[in-house]
């Protein structure tokens, strides 16, 4: 039953990323882009530096520790096999509840 209901959470979370995300970013780039850079003043971070610091957005971004850590986490992560996109709309959560650079917890992303 634990795995239906984290399966069921990573699923769901996954789709409302991607309605949330697809409503306020229509582009999703490649940071490599050079055609498609992040705001300047905006928050930044990789999504391995999130899935490296959950310490920094769980519990407080993604209010529920349990389950939807570990979803966010699990988008956040290609080894877990997350696409591209699941990566990118996770991140881009992430750095939206932030909203500014200053804010940003990653300082150095790595």
């Amino acid at each position: 039953m634990n795995i239906l209901k984290n399966t069921l959470m990573v699923a769901a979370l996954s789709m409302g990323l991607t309605f949330a995300v697809g409503n306020v970013f229509a582009q999703v780039c490649d940071p490599k882009d050079p055609k498609c850079e992040p705001p300047k003043d905006g928050a930044d971070c990789s999504p391995g530096y999130y899935k490296k610091h959950p310490e920094v957005w769980c519990g407080i971004a993604i209010t529920d520790p349990g389950d939807g850590c570990d979803a966010t986490v699990a988008l956040l992560s290609a080894e877990r096999g997350a696409t591209r996109d699941e990566r990118d709309a996770a991140k881009a959560i992430l750095d939206a509840y932030y909203g500014t650079a200053a804010n940003s917890p990653c300082e150095d992303d790595d």
